[in-house]
């Protein structure tokens, strides 16, 4: 089987499948260190700064000690950003 190119780059062509360094980065930063009363405006900054999605440290207080994003806050930030991915990290 002859191997094919990587991501087009033809010098990568020794490679019989896409490596790491082919895959394509996403940004999606934590939004556990912004302001949670300005949460809405903090993920506007984020996402106009580029980020491509955003992650949220969803902590209930019985699996991880802390209490941070519920339902209800991820919610309301979904109504002000709706065209960008949450990235929900249960713990």
């Amino acid at each position: 089987m002859a191997a094919t190119a990587c991501c087009g780059d033809a010098d990568m062509a020794v490679f019989h499948q896409c490596t790491p360094h082919c895959l394509q980065c996403k940004i999606g930063p934590s939004m556990l260190a912004s302001d949670i009363s300005d949460l809405a405006n903090e993920a506007r900054s984020v996402v106009a700064a580029g980020a491509d999605e955003l992650h949220l440290d969803v902590m209930d207080g019985i699996f991880a000690p802390n209490i941070t994003f519920g339902a209800m806050m991820i919610s309301s930030l979904r109504a002000h950003m709706p065209g960008v991915f949450l990235d929900c990290h249960m713990m």
